[in-house]
Parts: C-alpha cells; structure tokens; sequence
C-alpha cells in the first residue's frame, strides 16, 4: 500500500529552519495547521497553502508531496 507523505521536515533541514514556528509566521500559515499537516492528520490541503509551502522553500510541488510506499506489519 501507498501513502502521501509532505516531507516539510527535510525541506526545514535543507534550509536550516529550526522550527515549525518559524516556517508559520514567514508562511503566514498557522502552526496548528502546519503540525497537523506534518503528522498526517489532515485530509486536504489547499493549492494556495502547497504554493506558499513550496514558494518558501524555493521547491517543486514533487518535492514538497511524496508519494511513497507503507511498511506492512506482519
């Protein structure tokens, strides 16, 4: 099975961002939304806040989403 994943905590080390907070107040992207984002617990997420997101750290959309294949238990 396969799974989306947003790879914004390897996009802050590329950059050298140290927290979430930071990528929220230059974003202007709440930082609850942004957590909830990071720990998949959001369904959607708008165009405008994958263009600010992608905009900020100067990065494609493949670079920002990933789809990428889940570990199976068993």
């Amino acid at each position: 099975m396969r799974k989306i994943t947003i790879n914004l905590y390897s996009l802050m080390a590329r950059k050298r961002v140290r927290t979430v907070s930071e990528v929220a107040q230059e974003t202007n992207i709440s930082g609850k939304a942004l957590y909830k984002i990071i720990n998949g617990q959001t369904r959607r997420i708008d165009f405008e806040t994958i263009a600010k997101l992608c905009e900020y750290f100067n990065c494609e959309t493949g670079d920002l989403i990933v789809f990428e294949d889940m570990q199976e238990v068993g």
